[in-house]
């Protein structure tokens, strides 16, 4: 986990794809075939939380795929909107796995890139996968990751202390599709697993990066580009956070046509 906050994101929307299917919005949901993304408002009373980014994600039609700073712009780290900026393509995006800043390799947990097991420290077990049939899966070690992985991330099951905070998450829902989650604030993620299985419908899941490493982003018409750094003006639940919101992390899940 990183202490920095990096740059502000300042790409421009896809305006090709756009033109082509024009991003809806009605209730909070904005939506493009096979990709909806939902921004809810206290979505679990019960829990506390105030607000959550969802996008739902269809793979008969989208790529999930890992990308890290250090492939798309040869540093250790940067900020989600410029992970996005530097991959062409790109039309959402969540934070990803752990990380170490000044160290070597930087990646913590078992982390694959465009199918190349990257160097990583030892970490969290349990891993969202993007396999070579481009079919999502979570595996609960890196013996159980299938061949041929395209893209794969480590996180946690769950456990850890109660710390109201950010959290994010990747899902696989019983209907297939996978969600990418960032909510805000989830007092431990015992509770974000309930949350999941709830209020989202998972089956299964992995805890990515959380704290001021949360990030979210939707790069289209009417989308969101969402940091939680641990700043006061972070926390207001405004569709376009400031600059000093986002944290700089080593890697992002970042969702491409197809």
């Amino acid at each position: 986990m990183a202490l920095a906050a990096g740059a502000a994101w300042g790409g421009s929307s896809l305006d090709d794809l756009a033109a082509v299917v024009p991003a809806s919005s009605e209730a909070g949901i904005i939506g493009l075939p096979g990709l909806t993304m939902r921004r809810l408002m206290q979505p679990v009373r019960e829990h506390g939380i105030r607000f959550a980014n969802v996008a739902e994600v269809d793979l008969s039609q989208w790529d999930i795929r890992t990308v890290s700073a250090q492939r798309v712009l040869r540093k250790p780290l940067a900020t989600l909107p410029e992970l996005m900026q530097a991959s062409p393509g790109a039309v959402a995006g969540i934070n990803a796995g752990f990380f170490k800043i000044g160290e070597r390799p930087v990646f913590v947990g078992y982390y694959v890139e465009e199918g190349v097991l990257v160097p990583h420290q030892q970490g969290p077990k349990r891993i969202f996968f993007i396999g070579a049939d481009g079919k999502a899966g979570v595996a609960r070690s890196a013996d159980a990751v299938p061949q041929g992985v395209r893209s794969a991330v480590a996180g946690f099951s769950g456990g850890g202390k109660d710390d109201p905070t950010a959290r994010s998450a990747v899902c696989i829902t019983a209907a297939g599709t996978v969600k990418l989650l960032a909510v805000y604030p989830v007092a431990s993620l015992v509770r974000m697993t309930r949350y999941l299985n709830e209020a989202e419908g998972c089956a299964d899941y992995v805890h990515l990066d959380g704290g001021g490493s949360t990030q979210f982003v939707l790069r289209t018409e009417g989308g969101v580009s969402v940091g939680w750094e641990r700043e006061k003006q972070c926390y207001d639940g405004a569709a376009a956070s400031p600059p000093e919101c986002f944290r700089k992390v080593a890697d992002a899940l970042l969702v491409f046509p197809k």
